[in-house]
């Protein structure tokens, strides 16, 4: 009889308690790995955010409501600017205001326009035009990996992700409906695809895209005069590229000056950063306490375990068995529940994440831009194999100090 089929015959003979050591391992590793792919996954939940992009001009809000909205495609649906005043940012004019002001925005290297009109099986529909993607001055935008712009009514461009999950190709239609905030339209939009993204690993890789013409005729099916003072000649974000020292200009002009809100990029992200760090730094150690506590619990479940068995290592001891054959026999025993326990756990930890993710809701990113592969729970497994090692140290060092006859008179 070798070492593994007496760990086997054991394990058997043993059944119940086996049964609840397995069971109670199992528990600790999947509450130990969800938590883990919970925290994982919340330091990438602000990762998808684009970038490209020096300022955002918005409907005063507030600046990270701006920055979400606009780069990370979330929020409700945010308020109209004027579409005059994207015009004149962008050809340079210089704008009258009311009190006789005057300004020339020739600070402004380039200037996109943003606005949702629809969704798609849930993804955003965004209306822009070509400055959006690449060009040589802006190298971190996104690029046409094929096709070209959509320039004319019912064509679309769509993001990587979005078109690789709907296995869309140039030429097919897409069906879109309307959305202004509320619950998406039942009207069906038939549009065909004319350009695809390349990835950027943001979450415009979700979008799609049309022009801003076709989104505002969006808008005019839908009747908006009750949302705006301008008809559907409006926008939702202006996204800017600024010259040096230029952002100081552009924030005098539009803050005080208009109905929007300019936000400067870096500095938002910089905010988001600072407030969300104290949580994820707790998140963590609340991830690794658990870790080791999982580790602990399998620890103390096989030492109980094996502290049981001392007078049976003495009889296989008496009968002659030598120690390296026990010592064998005990690492053999543990891993062999270790792993049994770790296949059982991490089947739990499958089962129950998706609701622990849908219970999060916003708090994490959206499943088809930051994925939880069950692999990320592998330091939950290595921990709680490496304690069944640990564990197996202690009636190890009792069979290599303890004399067998000793131990069977009970001394």
């Amino acid at each position: 009889m070798n070492p593994f089929q007496l760990a086997l015959i054991n394990l058997k003979r043993r059944r119940d308690s086996t049964l609840v050591a397995v069971i109670a391992i199992a528990l600790s590793i999947m509450s130990s790995g969800v938590l883990l792919r919970l925290y994982l996954l919340s330091g990438q939940r602000f990762s998808t955010l684009a970038h490209g992009v020096d300022a955002v001009v918005g409907a005063k809000s507030g600046g990270l409501e701006i920055l979400l909205g606009s780069l990370n495609g979330e929020g409700d649906y945010p308020d109209y600017l004027p579409y005059v005043l994207f015009r004149s940012l962008r050809q340079g004019q210089t704008v009258q205001f009311e009190d006789g002001a005057q300004s020339t925005p020739d600070f402004i290297r380039k200037v996109t326009p943003f606005l949702y009109a629809a969704q798609a099986d849930g993804a955003r529909v965004v209306g822009t035009d070509e400055t959006f993607i690449k060009t040589e001055a802006d190298e971190n935008r996104p690029a046409l990996s094929s096709g070209r712009w959509a320039s004319k009514p019912l064509e679309v461009v769509l993001g990587a992700n979005w078109a690789r999950n709907h296995s869309s190709s140039l030429g097919d239609t897409v069906s879109i409906h309307t959305w202004l905030g509320q619950t998406v339209s039942n009207d069906d939009y038939k549009l065909t695809v004319v350009g695809i993204l390349g990835s950027t690993g943001s979450v415009w890789d979700q979008m799609l895209f049309i022009s801003v013409q076709q989104a505002q005729d969006f808008l005019r099916l839908q009747d908006v005069s009750h949302r705006t003072i301008w008809g559907v000649e409006v926008l939702h974000y202006f996204l800017v590229n600024l010259k040096p020292g230029g952002f100081e200009h552009l924030e005098s002009l539009i803050n005080r000056r208009t109905v929007g809100q300019v936000v400067r990029v870096d500095e938002e992200i910089k905010r988001l950063q600072d407030l969300t760090g104290t949580g994820r730094r707790l998140g963590f150690l609340i991830s690794a306490m658990i870790v080791l506590l999982g580790g602990l619990v399998v620890c103390a479940m096989l030492l109980a375990r094996f502290d049981g068995m001392t007078m049976q290592l003495a009889v296989l001891r008496a009968m002659g068995y030598r120690k390296k054959f026990i010592f064998s026999w005990l690492v053999l025993e543990g891993i062999t529940l270790g792993v049994a326990a770790c296949i059982l756990g991490a089947c739990l930890d499958a089962l129950s994440f998706p609701f622990f993710r849908t219970l999060l809701g916003s708090a994490l990113p959206s499943p088809s831009l930051a994925q939880s592969s069950i692999f990320l729970s592998a330091p939950v497994w290595a921990a709680s194999l490496i304690a069944v090692v640990l564990s197996i140290a202690v009636p190890a060092f009792k069979l290599s100090t303890r004399d067998a006859h000793q131990a069977l008179r009970g001394l």
